[in-house]
Formats: C-alpha cells, sequence, structure tokens
C-alpha cells in the first residue's frame, strides 16, 4: 500500500476511535465544560436575571421536573427491555448498540437521580451567585454541570435507541 492509503486508513481509525471516545464521554465533558463557563458567567447572568425580575427559584424547580420525568421514563424504558420477551427484542438484545444502549441508559438514569438530589436544595435554599468565589456560586456551577450532563445523557440515550430501531 502506498503511504498516502495508509495514511488515509489510520486517519479514519483515528476520527472513528475520537467519535467513540466522545460518544462515550460527551455528557461529562458537556457537564464540566458547562460547569467551567458558569463559574465565571453565573454572577453576570443572575444579575441579569435579578434585574429583569426572573425567577431564578423557577429554573431549580423546573429542571428538577424535567429530571423527575426523564429519569422515570428512561426507568420505565429499561425495565421494559430488560424484561421483554418478545423475537424483536431478543434479537436486539444481541447486538453491539443494545450493549452500549444500555450502558449509557444506566448512565442517563443517574446523572438523572443526582440533579433531582441537588436539586432538592437547591429548591430550598435558593442560592443566588453574585460573586465568583462564594459557596453560592460553587453550589450553582455543580448544579448546572449536572443539567447540562444530564440533558445531554438523555438525548444520546434517545439517539442511540433511534438507531437501533432504524437498523
Amino acid at each position: 500500500m502506498s503511504n498516502n492509503v495508509t495514511a488515509g486508513m489510520s486517519k479514519n481509525k483515528f476520527f472513528s476511535r475520537l467519535r467513540a471516545d466522545w460518544e462515550r464521554n460527551n455528557p461529562i465533558v458537556l457537564g464540566l465544560f458547562a460547569a467551567a463557563i458558569t463559574m465565571f458567567t453565573s454572577p453576570f447572568a443572575v444579575s441579569f436575571m435579578l434585574e429583569h425580575e426572573w425567577n431564578i427559584a423557577a429554573a431549580y424547580a423546573a429542571f428538577f421536573d424535567v429530571a423527575a420525568v426523564f429519569t422515570a421514563f428512561l426507568f420505565g424504558f429499561y425495565t421494559f427491555v430488560a424484561t421483554s420477551t418478545t423475537d424483536f427484542m431478543l434479537k436486539v438484545r444481541r447486538t453491539q448498540v443494545f450493549s452500549g444502549l444500555k450502558t449509557f441508559t444506566v448512565n442517563a438514569m443517574s446523572y438523572g437521580a443526582w440533579l433531582i438530589i441537588v436539586s432538592i436544595p437547591m429548591m430550598i435554599i435558593e442560592p443566588i451567585p453574585t460573586e465568583v468565589l462564594s459557596w453560592e456560586n460553587a453550589l450553582f456551577l455543580v448544579w448546572m454541570g449536572l443539567v447540562v450532563a444530564s440533558v445531554a445523557s438523555f438525548f444520546r440515550v434517545m439517539k442511540l435507541f433511534l438507531k437501533l430501531m432504524s437498523d
């Protein structure tokens, strides 16, 4: 093989590996990225929200509700998939996509459960992060990281489910 062909194969392998790593880790990467951005931007964003009389506590409650719905849906979905004995589901269970789907579903339920747990004190305390170096901002950035990781994880499961159903 020529060097150009070998380089092309190597490049494809690299991008395939990169895509697989991204697929596996994107919720935590996006969550950490959101937390890092939140650390420096939340005081400004919160000041803007307060000036415009937005209800910040409602955001905590809204994401609590969304996490509860997503997590309950995934639990029902996982239970159905794990216990179904139809011929179709027995065939699907043998695929590599299904193996990833199971793992990602459990991960998404875990992110959702953590978001629910962290959202409860957020709704009670209602931290208003107005300074970068404050306990309110630290709590807010953890919560924001969980929000983004939970949503990304849920959509990763839905994407894989759709792929599984289309194959």
